[in-house]
């Protein structure tokens, strides 16, 4: 996929995307697929607010049965599949445990009765998913399984409740893999290119006005339909009309998730929150709430702590003092964890829909369902829809709600949905079991076994392209940097195929580089010269790029004391 402008300011579109965070992605992909003629703009890197901030969890709706609401519970359990199906490389099963006890909703009968209503409801879960990532049904543990697989538990912990849910391997490579899917059918994709206003004549939107931030050039983007998947700041995209400005739909709250030390856990764990930690070390009030712990590659993901966020995204603050209560929250549910604040490696924050709150903040109710706005239905301004998206779980429901959505209004005969069934970019094969093997047996002997597994899990059949450029260019078949298995080849081809403009794309998103810990000042610099060969920079950008990344790595990793953006 190329960055290319030129089709933006002199083509009219059917649909203009706002936003490129996994909802924008999978509004692109779907409508694309469908034959609609689709643009979508995203004002930084593809995937780097929101939909960098997650559990890597697809997960399969077991936390709805509570609620009773069993079509949620289908809708995921079919999500899930779906996602195992189309990104088979990508996405993989991960068995997750939670202690039983001998009362009410968490006991061994309950948590029996819940994973039989799950199984059942989710009878097919397996349909067309490869033999290596079917889900097996879930069970109870005794105790002393449960002590045996979570290393501690409580003196009233009867047992343990075991299921299976699906776990990103890389989210950022999900995502652009995604936008790559939308670039192969024809949409017309760039990143860097920010919205400035929705632009109208008599409460009909025909089009945007745009600004590329990499040249700080002007222009203006037609189109049928606007489609506004801007996440946190879906509420400034609308309100950048001028006249008859819709109400704000997107209220917030602060999902913070920490990366830290890998722990020696076979599965990811759940462990009921005691409640936030007072200064004296006491627990302020019980909850009900869940805190999971989740193996990821080389790490762990604890997640996820809430916060109410008023006024506008950007001003919030993750302060010291937050990391430090939800380490306390953390310690208090899971005593064996002993996490410390040199054990997290890494803050990840971002936004979402928030339902409902009480007065003083002290609870809060995510919004648990997809949410599509026909603005001619409920403000009275014609071509214009948002996207209010839950998970990366429901992105392809909700975007295929709202291309039938953006198809209808369009005045289109309807066009049958294609991505249930069609692969991602790099996902294309019958069994990826076999796919790896076979990739394995036939490595070129420059690549280290480690780095062709990385390769086929990051890229999939795409890994292929990554392998061309070490055969023209051998020298790019070397790693970056020691104890890393990411090859040169794979920053020429974030340049070359898949729009990195920066040196922070590259380390955060094209590549895991830097997804946990900063690189030493040499692999940065070995990448800010393999991007300046590309893309022709001097000397002084690259030593700028290399202080963005350090820069915006060092906030991620030690947000001051008086507040973190």
């Amino acid at each position: 996929m190329k960055r290319t402008l030129k089709k933006l300011r002199h083509h009219t579109f059917d649909i203009v995307i706002i936003g490129g965070g996994i909802y924008g992605a999978s509004v692109a992909r779907d409508a694309a697929l469908r034959g609609l003629n689709v643009a979508l703009i995203e004002k930084d890197d593809f995937g780097a607010a929101t939909s960098a901030n997650s559990l890597r969890i697809i997960h399969g709706g077991l936390r709805y049965l509570q609620d009773g609401n069993l079509k949620l519970v289908r809708t995921m359990t079919n999500e899930r599949a779906t996602w195992l199906r189309v990104a088979p490389h990508l996405v993989h099963p991960r068995p997750f445990l939670t202690p039983t006890y001998g009362h009410f909703t968490r006991s061994k009968l309950a948590m029996g009765i819940a994973l039989a209503v799950i199984d059942s409801v989710g009878f097919d879960r397996n349909r067309g998913v490869d033999t290596q990532n079917r889900m097996p049904g879930g069970r109870i543990l005794s105790r002393a399984e449960t002590l045996e697989r979570m290393n501690w538990i409580g003196p009233q912990t009867t047992g343990g409740a075991m299921w299976y849910d699906a776990q990103i391997y890389d989210s950022e490579r999900l995502l652009i893999a995604l936008i790559a899917s939308a670039a192969d059918a024809g949409a017309a994709v760039a990143n860097y290119v920010q919205v400035n206003g929705l632009l109208s004549v008599k409460d009909s939107i025909y089009g945007v006005s745009a600004v590329d931030r990499l040249d700080g050039q002007e222009f203006k983007v037609n189109t049928r339909l606007v489609i506004n998947c801007s996440g946190a700041w879906s509420d400034q995209v609308l309100g950048s009309l001028e006249n008859n400005s819709p109400a704000q739909t997107y209220h917030l709250s602060v999902a913070i998730n920490l990366v830290i030390r890998k722990l020696p856990l076979d599965c990811a764990i759940g462990v009921p929150s005691k409640g936030p930690v007072t200064r004296n070390g006491e627990q302020d009030k019980p909850e009900t709430r869940m805190l999971f712990i989740t193996p990821w590659q080389e790490y762990a993901i604890a997640g996820t702590w809430h916060v109410p966020c008023h006024g506008c995204p950007q001003d919030f603050q993750v302060t010291e003092d937050m990391i430090q209560s939800y380490i306390d929250e953390l310690n208090a549910a899971y005593p064996v964890l002993n996490l410390r604040r040199q054990d997290v490696y890494q803050v990840h924050c971002g936004f979402l829909p928030l339902e409902s709150e009480n007065p003083d903040g002290s609870t809060i109710k995510l919004l648990r369902e997809n949410r599509i706005v026909d603005h001619s239905q409920t403000d009275g301004i014609d071509n214009l829809i948002t996207v209010t998206g839950v998970k990366y779980t429901t992105a392809r429901q909700g975007a295929e709600q709202a291309v039938d959505l953006a198809v209808n209004k369009l005045g289109r005969s309807p066009i049958g949905c294609r991505t249930t069934k069609t692969a991602v970019s790099g996902g294309d094969f019958q069994s990826f079991s076999e796919y790896k093997k076979t990739a394995l047996a036939t490595r070129p002997l420059e690549i280290s076994e480690e780095s062709m597994r990385h390769l086929i899990h990051s890229y999939g059949t795409e890994h292929k392209a990554v392998l061309k450029i070490t055969e023209q260019e051998p020298d790019l078949a070397n790693r970056v940097m020691a104890g890393s298995p990411v090859l040169k080849a794979e920053i020429v081809y974030a340049v070359r195929q898949e729009m990195a403009q920066k040196l922070t794309d590259v380390v955060y998103r094209r590549t895991p580089l830097g997804k946990v810990q900063l690189p030493d000042i040499n692999s940065l610099r070995v990448c800010a010269e393999l991007m300046a060969n590309e893309a022709g920079w001097d000397p002084i950008r690259c030593e700028e790029e290399i202080a963005a990344v350090s820069n915006q790595l060092q906030s991620r990793n030690s947000p001051q004391s008086e507040g973190w953006q």
